[in-house]
């Protein structure tokens, strides 16, 4: 729904339905912008809900497939990740996506970032240290390099999974289909590497 039709996903519910198991959902399609009335709402609740939903993937929707909470997290570099990052962070950087994306103006674009509580897209290595400290940098180039196992950097894929799926790590970072589901299958949902692999 969110990539064929253009629906925008603003509420999960946390409780399954007793009968058929299914969660409810809210979702929205914004018609064609010819009011020039304000449109930068509508992305910037999709962001919170999106953030809002990765948070609750470690408890309320833990039992949830992976390949559907990764579909729920949505496109990192579509879907609001093409909202925000082509927003850039000065008005010169604003370039044409095409691909039938959204082209907005440069004010609507300060607007969803503003409205979103994401005022740049870019990780700033001030962020950076916030989330990792120089050691957990260091075990990550150990991990990287297969000098140690990934029990050594197991307590960070949540910050990093985190940065991932709120497009965080730049607009041309981008993990295969099996990397973002075990990253948001052990990161978001807090699943072992058994469970994810049964």
């Amino acid at each position: 729904w969110q990539q064929k039709v253009g629906m925008t996903l603003l509420y999960l519910r946390q409780t399954a339905n007793e009968l058929t198991g299914e969660h409810s959902a809210i979702m929205i399609r914004a018609l064609p912008r010819r009011s020039g009335w304000d449109d930068a709402w509508l992305p910037a609740f999709g962001v919170d809900a999106r953030r809002r939903i990765g948070r609750l993937l470690g408890c309320a929707f833990r039992h949830m497939d992976v390949s559907l909470a990764v579909n729920l997290m949505g496109d990192v570099t579509g879907g609001f990740g093409a909202w925000m990052k082509n927003g850039g962070d000065k008005e010169d950087e604003i370039d044409d996506v095409g691909n039938n994306e959204v082209n907005m103006d440069k004010h609507a674009l300060r607007e969803v970032k503003k409205r979103s509580g994401t005022q740049s897209t870019k990780l700033t290595s001030s962020e950076l240290h916030y989330h990792l400290t120089p050691h957990d940098l260091q075990r990550l180039e150990l991990y990287s390099r297969n000098l140690c196992d990934h029990h050594l950097v197991s307590d960070l894929i949540p910050s990093l999974s985190q940065l991932y799926f709120t497009s965080r790590m730049g607009p041309n970072f981008r993990l295969s289909s099996v990397q973002a589901a075990l990253l948001c299958g052990m990161g978001l949902q807090f699943k072992s590497v058994e469970e994810l692999t049964s």
